[in-house]
Formats: C-alpha cells, structure tokens, sequence
C-alpha cells in the first residue's frame, strides 16, 4: 500500500504516515540509528517516480529495461 493515494479527498495519505509533527518517521528514524529517509510520492509511470525520488538533481536522460526491472539515470554533473 502506498502513502500518497487516497480515496477519500478529505484525507492526507502522506501526513498520516509521516504523522503529527513527523512523529511516525522520527520513530522509524530512530529505529534506523538516524539514517536520513526521504518520502516520495508514488507514481506507477517509472519516470515520474525516479524524478522524484531523485529530486533536486537535474535529470538528463531516464533509460528503462523494464525486463531487467532496472534503470540508469543521467544527471547534469552539478547534481551529483
């Protein structure tokens, strides 16, 4: 199950998994010896999601191998 989907418009799926004040994930955080998570918001189409999660390096080029289930990604030198 994803966090950022929601039936419902009233409801916000991030803020309930991240919680009040990032309560959720200072547990989970924590539990991780304070290992840095960051939250991205799903996406079925590859691209978007590789975006985001990427975000803020400048993408150049996205190549999928969906057989491979594998990406490789461009980013402009700055990005790194």
């Amino acid at each position: 199950e994803t966090c950022n989907r929601s039936f419902r418009e009233q409801q916000d799926p991030v803020g309930a998994c991240v919680g009040m004040k990032g309560s959720r994930v200072q547990q989970i955080v924590r539990e991780l010896d304070n290992e840095k998570v960051d939250i991205v918001p799903w996406s079925p189409i590859p691209e978007n999601f590789i975006t985001s999660a990427l975000n803020p390096a400048q993408i150049v080029n996205i190549r999928l191998s969906p057989v491979e289930k594998r990406a490789e990604v461009i980013v402009e030198r700055e990005s790194l």
